[in-house]
């Protein structure tokens, strides 16, 4: 498992957003998002612009953003 993965879930969050580019490009590894799933977090993959609008409605929650922003 990436160690930036385990860094995010050590902070316990009841969600993360993953923000995938302008359309989309980053894949997320199945094997990282049932490792996500199964540490009771939810997971929500969008498109980069998606996902800040989720964080942005989401706010109240304690969640993790992680935006990728080079495509």
């Amino acid at each position: 498992m990436l160690p930036l993965v385990k860094d995010v879930i050590s902070e316990k969050p009841e969600i993360i957003i993953v923000g995938t580019a302008f359309d989309g490009c980053m894949k997320i590894p199945p094997e990282t998002k049932k490792y996500i799933e199964s540490q009771n977090i939810k997971l929500i993959i969008e498109t980069t612009k998606n996902a800040i609008e989720m964080h942005n409605e989401l706010q109240i929650k304690h969640i993790i953003t992680c935006l990728h922003l080079t495509c």
